[in-house]
């Protein structure tokens, strides 16, 4: 408009079409072009745009009842009255501009007022005389109540709070049992020994659970995002990665597992109740890795219980879970090497170590869940399994340095590594390390896979390497050090080889660096973990969005 750009937008690196909305009510009666500019060159690198519409009201809620949209709620500022013999010195003060005058009159807190007038509201706390060097906290809690999603669902809090008051009065009411343990976790936290840039990396990545990543809904289901608003379905292989939730707040995590991995299709949980499938998004697809690392959190979800309750109730479905995974170990040799759909969107064919190492781990959290339950069949089943697995693994997938895939690529010739360093290689071995499980392969062919991921996946500056092999997605820039997911070390680097293979996932980097520490590689994991940490300093990216 007139040469200068007045409103704009852009995307979000995702396929699917959302609703933008500009409010030009403030342009009215100008006259505008809207330009339509698609720039990027990177992955995802395209514009779609459907329609534009003029209306009156915004597109994401035309037709939503205003009391069940999103912003439908309260906000509440509240301070705390210590006194009982003065019932009611409350004080809410709306004021009628950002000229505060004095005296000011009490608001009724009743009113209605245009959109878009800005108001400012105060509120005075009640007055407290001391004495000479005496002391008095003011304790003020900012409350906010908006039951609503997107989905048509409600959150969670909204079954507890009538609205945002009632949060005040819960929070005051309680605060010193809330506060408390906050503030010896975090005393207890900060007080430790460990570099204050670990501290920040471990207690940043819990905080997803206070984010859009992490939904709570009305009726207790508990759902994940793989990032805010991406990939649904609490994805079973991304979430393989994360330990926070099930180690800080189990019961959560057993949710998850009885309101969708263990629940019914027909019940709108993710569970086949002929085939023992658990649909890796809730759904009827199948991914491998998923699977068994279903069979992992399960166990996790029982060591993490005061008792056997969790076991007992779902341990009929975690064993037929198990039975599917079994299943696609075709000969029965604790390989398993048909078509795995896998976390980095594609399927790897052949024996390998990825899956492999999740379906061993998986085996043996069978076997200590099967014997608790006094299910011997099963438990020695998964026994002979696991040891087949093993020598199996062992003799034809270690090349000297690390573990490959054993693949046909004649048959296969996209997305699988084959000789390729892949940095995922042994995650079974750091589930099974997580759960007390012992070592699945042998333990110093782990720790030398583990050197030879560090020789040849860690970077201190991923510029020349993403230079000559340019990433499918730029999660990191040149200057960073970071763990790329694969490599080939014999210099046959496959450019059509296992997806992503030339980008940096924190999520890999984290898990491989928590398996180091397992290994004694302490300082390579310290290494990782503060490359992390730099990358996502306040001044380049969001330091809780990793």
């Amino acid at each position: 408009m007139d040469g200068k750009i007045v409103r704009r937008d852009c995307g979000h690196a995702e396929e699917r079409l959302v609703w933008k909305t500009w409010d030009v009510r403030g342009l009215e009666g100008k006259t505008a072009r809207i330009e339509v500019v698609d720039d990027f060159k990177g992955a995802w690198g395209h514009v779609n745009i459907d329609h534009f519409v003029f209306t009156d009201r915004p597109m994401e809620q035309r037709n939503i009842p205003p009391d069940r949209r999103t912003d439908w709620g309260t906000l509440c500022l509240a301070v705390e009255e210590r006194d009982a013999a003065r019932p009611d010195t409350w004080m809410g003060r709306a004021l009628r501009s950002r000229e505060w005058p004095m005296p000011l009159n009490l608001g009724d807190g009743d009113e209605d007022y245009p959109v878009g007038e800005q108001r400012g509201v105060a509120l005075a706390a009640p007055p407290v005389r001391l004495g000479p060097g005496n002391r008095y906290t003011f304790r003020f809690v900012l409350a906010w109540h908006f039951p609503h999603k997107a989905n048509g669902k409600r959150n969670y809090y909204a079954q507890r709070f009538a609205d945002a008051a009632a949060v005040a009065d819960y929070v005051l009411e309680n605060y010193g049992r809330l506060a408390g343990p906050t503030r010896l976790w975090r005393d207890r936290l900060y007080d430790s020994t460990l570099p204050y840039w670990l501290i920040d990396r471990l207690h940043s990545t819990i905080s997803y659970l206070g984010t859009g990543s992490f939904e709570w809904w009305h009726d207790g289901r508990i759902h994940g995002w793989e990032g805010v608003a991406c990939c649904h379905g609490n994805c079973s292989h991304v979430w393989n990665y994360a330990h926070g939730m099930a180690r800080l707040f189990p019961e959560l995590e057993r949710r998850v597992r009885e309101m969708q991995d263990f629940r019914n299709r027909d019940e709108g949980g993710g569970f086949h109740d002929d085939t023992g499938l658990v649909g890796f998004r809730g759904d009827d697809n199948y991914a491998a890795d998923g699977q068994c690392g279903t069979i992992l959190k399960a166990y996790r979800e029982h060591l993490m219980s005061r008792d056997n309750t969790f076991l007992q109730r779902n341990w009929p479905r975690i064993r037929k879970a198990l039975k599917f995974s079994i299943s696609h170990d075709e000969n029965g040799d604790g390989l398993i090497e048909d078509s795995q759909h896998n976390t980095y969107d594609i399927n790897f064919f052949g024996a390998n170590t990825f899956v492999g190492s999740l379906y061993l781990a998986a085996l043996r959290a069978a076997e200590e869940m099967a014997r608790e339950m006094g299910d011997t069949e099963t438990a020695e089943e998964c026994a002979r399994l696991f040891a087949s697995g093993k020598k199996l693994t062992e003799e034809r997938l270690w090349n000297g340095e690390y573990f490959i895939q054993d693949v046909d690529l004649e048959k296969h010739p996209k997305h699988q590594y084959a000789d390729g360093c892949l940095s995922d290689q042994v995650f079974g071995q750091g589930w099974a390390h997580q759960l007390g499980l012992g070592y699945i392969y042998d333990p110093e062919k782990v720790r030398q896979a583990l050197r030879s991921v560090w020789k040849y996946n860690w970077a201190p500056d991923v510029g020349p390497f993403n230079e000559k092999y340019p990433p499918f997605r730029w999660f990191i820039t040149s200057g960073h050090a970071g763990l790329f997911t694969c490599t080939w070390p014999a210099g046959n680097h496959m450019r059509e080889g296992v997806a992503y293979r030339e980008e940096v996932w924190t999520g890999i980097e984290y898990q491989v660096a928590g398996h180091m520490v397992h290994e004694g590689m302490l300082e390579e994991a310290l290494v990782i973990c503060r490359a992390v940490h730099d990358r996502y300093h306040p001044s380049l990216a969001n330091p809780y969005n990793e």
